[in-house]
């Protein structure tokens, strides 16, 4: 490993900042030299509002809080340089441009599309938002996607990375093409609707012990396993319709733990 640093200052006719060359010949962290640039910002938000976000690379995090209002945090990375460049930071943090659009009960976030076209950027996402919430469009292209403590309902729609929806009660919609997908959903009532698919990963779902089901499953090169009894011939209104669809990998349906 070495680094070599220098205190530079130009004097001239134009007189420039102090500045911090870095010569850099091995791989580092993403973030580790250049300087994190951040969002945030909180919204005044009533239960039971829509939210979308669409990004391209990094994670998303939702969870659910006692609040009628909406907390926004993303924080940008870089992705690793080739070795040997060098960079020149002047120490400042630069705002990182997220898009949020209000309208009565519906809030719409998106990272710069600028920022999405760019494959050595990615953007984090933290959010809080009130626990009785539609979540419709929570889009991304790689990355982790974690929803917890919520109700209402969650729309995913994600093409690399693992799903995980922790006390969740309501209709659930992913849509992963290549990861796991990983989802406890409790309170399930037979209006809900219970939609998961995965190209290429498993799919494990916890249900309530008592939970009544009605399971459309598919794993043509995988196989199906449930801890609940599948083989009623008759339909009951008082079940929920789950229809699971794992084209490459496993589906498990477990009683979770009370």
């Amino acid at each position: 490993m070495k680094k070599a640093f220098f205190l530079c200052s130009l004097l001239g006719v134009v007189l420039l900042a102090a500045c911090v060359i870095a010569v850099i010949d091995y791989p580092y962290d993403e973030g580790r030299f250049v300087p994190k640039s951040s969002f945030r910002r909180t919204i005044a938000f009533e239960r039971g509002g829509t939210i979308s976000l669409e990004n391209a690379r990094g994670n998303i995090e939702i969870k659910g809080w006692d609040e009628e209002r909406i907390e926004i945090s993303a924080v940008e990375r870089r992705s690793t340089v080739p070795a040997r460049r060098f960079y020149v930071s002047t120490w400042r943090q630069s705002d990182l441009s997220i898009r949020v659009k209000e309208s009565p009960g519906i809030i719409s976030i998106e990272t710069d599309p600028t920022i999405q076209k760019d494959e050595t950027r990615l953007v984090n996402f933290t959010l809080f938002v009130p626990q009785s919430v539609r979540l419709q469009g929570i889009r991304n292209r790689r990355g982790d996607i974690r929803v917890a403590d919520v109700y209402g309902s969650v729309d995913v729609d994600l093409e690399e990375g693992t799903v995980r929806i922790e006390n969740f009660s309501g209709s659930v919609d992913v849509r992963l093409r290549r990861g796991d997908v990983e989802a406890e959903l409790l309170d399930l009532r037979p209006e809900d609707d219970v939609r998961i698919a995965t190209e290429r990963g498993d799919i494990r779902l916890y249900l309530e012990p008592q939970a009544a089901i009605r399971l459309e499953a598919s794993a043509p090169r995988g196989r199906i396993i449930s801890d609940f009894d599948l083989g009623k011939e008759e339909e009951s209104a008082q079940e929920t319709r789950l229809l699971l669809e794992a084209l490459n990998g496993d589906i498990r349906i477990k009683k979770a733990r009370e």
